[in-house]
């Protein structure tokens, strides 16, 4: 995978454990983020970089990422056609950024763009996690609920929906990907997208 970081001006390539990426320079690569992971490592987790200079995360991208920058627009259609739709209070940019930061993963540019327009929604027989305050819609609490209750879950996901009848536990990692799981068993990859996962139910 490569990764470019933005601005794309005085950059060097490098590999790192097989991957090649784009730094400003090698401190960037070596800078180690308060819980004492190297940047280098935080790339092969999928969590953004953060710059040496300030700690702040660098805005990443992977090619698979480019790929799905419009995507939220066809999402944003979807969900607004959806009946009886309610959504909560849309994120900050600055509460995104928290919520990735404690969670100690990175959202795809697609979940983000959901958080920071819809926050959280709630539809006839969808309800997707979010920006929330109940637990039940709460992507914080369900995703570290979900991870503690399966084990098999890589650390990087995140939950966008759960079924409480079924067992079904709806996953997305920062490339957009969706997978599923059902009672604490292993993942199986059922999207690409939330817009291609929310176009499967609803059809």
């Amino acid at each position: 995978m490569r990764v470019d970081l933005e601005p794309k001006d005085d950059f060097m390539e490098i590999e790192f454990n097989g991957q090649k990426c784009l730094i400003k320079d090698l401190e960037d690569l070596v800078y180690t983020d308060i819980d004492g992971v190297p940047n280098g490592e935080r790339i092969v987790r999928g969590l953004p970089l953060l710059d040496h200079r300030t700690g702040k995360p660098i805005k990443v991208y992977s090619d698979k990422d480019k790929d799905k920058e419009n995507i939220f627009e066809l999402t944003k259609a979807l969900i607004m056609s959806l009946p009886n739709l309610y959504a909560l209070t849309p994120a900050s940019r600055e509460e995104i950024l928290d919520i990735e930061i404690k969670l100690k993963i990175r959202f795809s540019n697609e979940y983000r763009d959901y958080l920071e327009f819809f926050g959280a929604i709630m539809a006839d027989g969808i309800e997707l996690s979010g920006f929330a305050k109940s637990s039940h819609r709460s992507v914080v609490f369900l995703t570290i609920e979900e991870k503690e209750n399966n084990p098999q879950v890589p650390s990087h996901w995140y939950v966008i929906e759960k079924k409480f009848v079924e067992g079904i536990v709806i996953w997305q990692n920062h490339l957009g990907n969706i997978y599923l799981t059902q009672s604490g068993g292993e993942p199986v990859k059922i999207a690409t997208s939330m817009y291609e996962y929310l176009l499967n139910r609803v059809k």
